[in-house]
């Protein structure tokens, strides 16, 4: 119960822009967003003894924990709090290691890769990228495109570079991404975040949500 009002506290702590702009993020999102749901019922200001029996009974079969674990993280991704996005990300790996071979698992943990480069832990993005490839390499799973990408950006981010090569890796990498969204079963991975915004921001020094803002205006849904 405690974690649930500190959620309800985080929910009711967030300004009209703010919760405009988590709408937006989640509109560019596909798949399943049982989070997003959590979060209208946290807004309506359901009673905390029954936001799990009501969410329970619109979503039947997901997990209430889950959501509520990532609705952490998508805010405090959103809000630039990436120490609090990282704890509440670690708990979601953690407690879904049986399935690493899934695509969703191996999405977030190259949503760790990102959290760890925001937090300039680079020796342990190598350990973790080497884990993540051993863990393909012994179930026989092929990387996915998206995987290099992010390797490759995470072992580059920490050499400085300048503002032309910056803008020609950003060429590529928009490039790649055309690739794949193009693959349906590449596409998955992105269903889940927006990586390419989030690439984009950090190569071209904006926000994410002012990227995200930019892409939403363009039209670029």
């Amino acid at each position: 119960m405690a974690k649930t009002s500190s959620l309800q506290a985080l929910v009711n702590s967030l300004s009209k822009g703010e919760k405009r702009y988590f709408k937006l993020f989640t509109s560019l999102q596909q798949g399943g967003k049982d989070y997003l749901y959590l979060f209208d019922l946290l807004e309506k200001g359901v009673e905390l003894k029954q936001l799990k029996k009501v969410f329970i009974k619109m979503k039947p079969g997901s997990s209430f924990e889950t959501a509520a674990k990532y609705l952490f993280k998508v805010i405090y991704m959103g809000c630039g709090k990436i120490a609090k996005a990282h704890y509440y990300l670690n708990k979601i790996l953690l407690e879904s290691k049986l399935y690493y071979a899934l695509p969703v698992y191996r999405t977030f943990r190259l949503l760790h890769l990102l959290v760890h480069d925001e937090l300039g832990n680079h020796d342990y993005i190598a350990s973790e990228t080497r884990s993540i490839k051993r863990a393909l390499s012994a179930s026989r799973s092929k990387a996915y495109l998206l995987e290099k990408i992010i390797f490759k950006f995470v072992r580059q981010s920490s050499v400085a570079t300048s503002v032309r090569n910056k803008e020609m890796q950003l060429k590529k990498i928009k490039k790649t991404f055309e690739e794949i969204r193009s693959d349906k079963y590449e596409i998955q991975l992105l269903k889940i975040f927006d990586f390419e915004s989030w690439i984009t921001a950090r190569l071209s020094g904006r926000s994410f949500t002012k990227v995200i803002q930019e892409k939403y205006e363009s039209g670029a849904l």
